[in-house]
């Protein structure tokens, strides 16, 4: 029976943390790309981050498109000023959405990157606990003299990449706070560019009004 070597409680639970504040991060991140493009068929991708429309498929590029292409509309009231406004309209849509992007890039990072980097080690990390437990067992159960000069070598060396392995992974999760507060500062950034976004909107709508 190997007996299995266990990890101190405080890193144990750093790693729940670490667990549960990615499962939080992925319903932030999946809410903001819905505000970011509200048309559920342009979310495509590896975690539907793809958000940008076709050239021309933006609801305000249909628009545009309808008033400048549609036959019988050339009479419509203000149909040269709601055609340029649509075009502006699309083209700030556009804007924003790029901008969006880049201001939570740092939480899509570790959401499909980072994260799972850590959770590649942690496989090694454990990989590595049951090597050490096996080769502790092992030297436990030896009896002879060179066989345990042997297996105690072994042993020693299952625990010094053990060990390694631990403290690359203690060293990624401590950066946990670190990383929370880049997150925080970027859902700030995201919520000024959003403001930015639907003021200039507004704005480009109050200037079609008066002509």
């Amino acid at each position: 029976m190997v007996e299995k070597t266990e990890i101190s409680k405080a890193f144990t639970e750093s790693l729940t943390h670490m667990d549960k504040y990615k499962l939080c991060l992925d319903t932030v991140f999946e809410a903001l790309c819905a505000v970011i493009q509200e048309n559920p068929s342009f979310r495509i991708g590896e975690y539907k981050t793809d958000l940008l429309p076709h050239d021309g498929h933006d609801r305000h590029e249909l628009v545009a498109a309808c008033l400048r292409n549609q036959s019988g509309l050339e009479d419509y009231k203000n149909h040269k000023t709601q055609m340029e406004l649509y075009d502006k309209l699309g083209e700030e849509q556009r804007d924003y959405i790029r901008k969006a992007k880049r201001s939570i890039e740092n939480i899509q990072t570790f959401i499909k990157h980072d994260y799972w980097a850590i959770g590649a080690k942690r496989t090694e990390l454990e990989k590595l606990r049951r090597e050490m437990d096996f080769t502790k067992a092992e030297l436990k159960a030896a009896k002879d003299a060179q066989l345990i000069a042997i297996k105690n070598n072994l042993h020693n060396m299952a625990v010094s990449a053990f060990e390694e392995k631990l403290r690359q992974v203690t060293a990624l999760v401590d950066e946990l706070p670190k990383n929370k507060a880049t997150h925080f500062a970027e859902l700030e950034g995201w919520v000024s560019c959003t403001l930015e976004y639907h003021q200039k909107m507004a704005q480009l709508n109050r200037d079609a009004e008066k002509g």
